[in-house]
């Protein structure tokens, strides 16, 4: 496969491209770097977008992007079938962390290897149950330090990019990062969680409304309790899709998009908003 050739060379013998001779290499163990998978490599997908997709740290870490929104949706995707067979229920919402989206795809080609320099860690897609004290101890995860500024960028890697959630916070209330529940809100000032044509209210009027339970389909990474996810790790842990976060975001826009992406960036729908504060206004 040409294009499983060409990506594996791109990542790892860049020289290569460059000169007349190629060095001599193992292909079989240069994919095993995970850069370009067999299994996920599609010969002849065509694959477009209307737009770039936004992976600009300064965007992914303080705002929804359309590229985020794609990535939280093909953990949906990846999910559901599995969900359905083993669980008999629906995946409510799908969250990748900005600190896992590490490049732009400009386009309007898309091909394996734009996507596996956006999304280069490739943690496999899995499914959580959480409670809505969970829940809500996650979203308050997700915006906890907003808008840290640090010497490379703003924002940090655990502000969510979501899907099947809108939620509003305040960041000039007390940020609440690696709980694994809270009993009170505190930065999340409404929570609503998409449940068919409907959406079910989790945060009003300050309250957390319990009783619910929420199906989320997440990396591993933050299953483990990464980027300060612990209620995601302290959550029912349902399985492994058994794909990863590249091979996911391919099949979605092959399969589900017809190889065609047509998201605004930001999105016309978004999951998060910042309200209450000047730090919004960045």
């Amino acid at each position: 496969d040409n294009e499983l050739v060409r990506c594996t060379l791109q990542r790892e013998l860049p020289m290569a491209l460059d000169g007349d001779a190629v060095p001599n290499f193992d292909l079989k163990d240069a994919l095993t770097v995970g850069f370009c998978e067999a299994a996920a490599v599609k010969a002849g997908s065509g694959a477009k977008t209307a737009q770039p997709l936004n992976g600009e740290r300064e965007f992914v870490r303080t705002r929804d992007t359309n590229l985020g929104q794609l990535i939280a949706n093909s953990f949906l995707g990846a999910t559901n079938a599995y969900q359905m067979k083993n669980e008999g229920e629906q995946v409510d919402i799908g969250i990748a962390n900005a600190g896992g989206i590490r490049a732009s795809i400009d386009g309007p080609d898309v091909t394996q290897c734009d996507i596996n320099e956006a999304a280069p860690y490739n943690n496999p897609v899995v499914v959580v149950k959480v409670n809505a004290n969970q829940l809500v101890a996650a979203m308050e995860n997700s915006v906890c330090l907003f808008p840290l500024i640090s010497g490379d960028g703003l924002g940090t890697g655990r502000f969510a990019q979501m899907v099947g959630v809108e939620m509003e916070f305040d960041p000039s209330e007390a940020g609440v990062c690696d709980q694994a529940s809270v009993k009170k809100r505190s930065r999340v000032r409404s929570l609503k969680v998409k449940r068919g044509a409907d959406y079910e209210v989790v945060v009003e009027d300050g309250a957390i409304n319990t009783g619910g339970n929420y199906v989320i389909a997440t990396s591993a990474y933050l299953a483990g309790a990464g980027d300060g996810y612990a209620s995601l790790a302290t959550g029912v842990q349902l399985g492994d899709s058994g794909v990863t976060e590249q091979q996911a975001v391919f099949s979605y826009i092959v399969d589900e998009l017809n190889s065609y992406v047509n998201i605004e960036d930001p999105p016309a729908s978004q999951s998060i908003k910042c309200v209450g504060s000047d730090d919004c206004k960045l």
